[in-house]
């Protein structure tokens, strides 16, 4: 995947070795036993998470259809139009 424009890409560790071309990759600072975070790291990874929570939550609307979030066994092509369903009618719900 690239995209036409630098964008910024906030991601969480789930997804370490994603580095799509033309995008800024920002991932949230780690703590260790060895290496405290610092006052403004913490602020940082707070900030992301702010904006992350959003994305979080649509993510849990749209699994809130079993199709979307257990295992989909059938091989045709037509996960992607039960994921698109899936966020049109959490969309709806939204709205309503």
């Amino acid at each position: 995947m690239s995209f036409d424009q630098p964008i910024e890409l906030l991601q969480d560790s789930g997804f370490k070795g994603h580095r799509p071309e033309n995008a800024i990759v920002k991932e949230p600072h780690k703590n260790s036993k060895l290496k405290k975070l610092t006052e403004q790291q913490k602020i940082e990874n707070t900030a992301q998470a702010s904006q992350r929570i959003k994305v979080e939550h649509a993510i849990c609307g749209t699994k809130r259809l079993r199709i979307v979030k257990d295992i989909y066994r059938n091989k045709r092509e037509t996960i992607d139009i039960a994921m698109t369903i899936a966020c049109g009618l959490h969309n709806l719900r939204i709205a309503a």
